[in-house]
């Protein structure tokens, strides 16, 4: 699977998410800062559904694919999709999100030393 070689993947799928996380996380902030933007239609980012298919069937975790589309929504008199509060609230959701991954990566590194003898 590539990455950090610690035999069971978990770090590859971590660093994918967090990646993925990432590029949504700028992608929304991108819609927040346009929401009274006339004619912007907000973006929305899915690395799930790759990530999902790559982990079924075993693929390159190191090529860390996103798919950025046109996010599904209203369009206001202003010609604008930006739902201001659901930005805002997926916003948080994914930060909780990274943390939680970043907490069980570190979780992860810190058994691993302990087993080697270095933490």
């Amino acid at each position: 699977m590539g990455g950090l070689g610690l035999g069971d993947g978990v770090t590859d799928i971590a660093a994918y998410a967090l990646h993925g996380l990432n590029r949504r996380s700028e992608v929304r902030a991108n819609n927040i800062a346009n929401a009274s933007t006339p004619d912007f239609l907000a973006k929305s980012v899915d690395f799930e559904t790759s990530l999902r298919s790559k982990i079924a069937r075993g693929g390159d975790l190191t090529n860390r694919t996103v798919i950025e589309s046109v996010a599904d929504g209203l369009i206001n008199q202003n010609g604008n999709s930006v739902d201001l509060e659901a930005e805002t609230t997926a916003l948080v959701s994914d930060n909780l999100l990274f943390q939680a991954i970043v907490n069980g990566y570190n979780y992860k590194i810190g058994v691993i030393r302990r087993a080697l003898g270095t933490g």
